[in-house]
């Protein structure tokens, strides 16, 4: 038998060769395309975080936007210290009802600005209105959310600058209940226990 195997080959070898380059090809071309899976795998998830990281830059060029161009009399705050309300921002605040709002909304930062000193306050209340807030209300509250991206909307600013009025009554509410002035905001002194 091995004698016969041996002759069949010498007969043949061009078609063994032949049979045997085609399985390593193929098992090479099988690594490739796992290493091609791969490397698309890696080519997606770059798109997608470049996708994310698109759209935060839109944000902030919406933003950036309408604190450059937008006319003083469509700026929801004044510039004197501490940040107020102007005549336009009572306006949209009355509009989607922003008191009754910031009420519901305080409590989630209640406990978090205990010990906290004014500044400290409006910075909590400034972050909470830009990062969660609107994401809070599209995912549990549909009708106020509704009501607050369509003034965004009606009036052309972007929805932070809505949620901006939300924010600073929400420190309104927390500097009264703390015992602050609104003008101890400018207090950047820090608190007994940080010393």
């Amino acid at each position: 038998m091995p004698h016969y195997l041996l002759d069949m080959l010498s007969h043949y070898w061009p078609a063994v060769t032949l049979a045997l380059a085609i399985v390593i090809y193929a098992w090479r071309a099988g690594g490739w395309v796992g290493v091609t899976r791969v490397q698309i795998s890696h080519i997606n998830e770059k798109i997608d975080k470049l996708a994310d990281d698109f759209k935060a830059l839109n944000t902030r060029v919406d933003k950036l936007y309408d604190r450059l161009f937008l006319r003083p009399s469509q700026s929801v705050t004044q510039s004197l210290s501490p940040i107020s309300l102007s005549d336009y921002g009572k306006k949209i605040s009355q509009d989607i009802d922003a008191p009754s709002l910031a009420k519901q909304y305080v409590n989630v930062l209640q406990d978090k600005s205990v010990g906290m000193n004014p500044y400290q306050i409006q910075e909590l209340c400034f972050a909470f209105d830009r990062d969660e807030l609107i994401k809070d209300m599209e995912e549990h509250d549909k009708d106020n959310f509704t009501k607050v991206t369509t003034c965004a909307f009606q009036e052309g600013i972007a929805v932070e600058t809505i949620t901006r009025v939300i924010g600073i009554l929400m420190r309104d509410i927390l500097l009264e209940q703390a015992g602050h002035a609104h003008t101890a905001v400018d207090d950047h002194a820090p608190r007994a226990s940080d010393s």
